[in-house]
């Protein structure tokens, strides 16, 4: 991967009209349209949309655990349900809002 693939799911998270769990993130950054969850909700519209498309899914879901890892995005479980969300920590905006972001 290259060294600033992880901007480009920071900035899809940050975008996302919503928050969602760990397996549509992955299918959004990596542009897989055939969700029904993601043309219901006109995620393909995104920007950033595709825009790890030459990554597999495991390369982008260890990317995403990476990003969990290091604090850049949080995990909350989903009351009553039995999934977590995911969304933007204060430490990844402050990464976007850096000069390499």
């Amino acid at each position: 991967m290259a060294a600033d693939d992880y901007l480009s799911v920071l900035r899809v998270v940050e975008n996302l009209p919503f928050p969602v769990g760990r397996k549509l993130l992955c299918d959004v950054v990596r542009g897989d349209e055939t969700r029904e969850s993601v043309q219901r909700n006109r995620l393909h519209k995104l920007d950033g949309f595709g825009s790890l498309y030459l990554y597999t899914a495991d390369e982008v879901d260890e990317l995403i655990g990476r990003l969990i890892g290091r604090g850049f995005l949080q995990s909350t479980k989903v009351i009553g349900k039995g999934w977590s969300v995911l969304e933007i920590s204060a430490k990844g905006k402050e990464e976007l809002e850096s000069p390499q972001g």
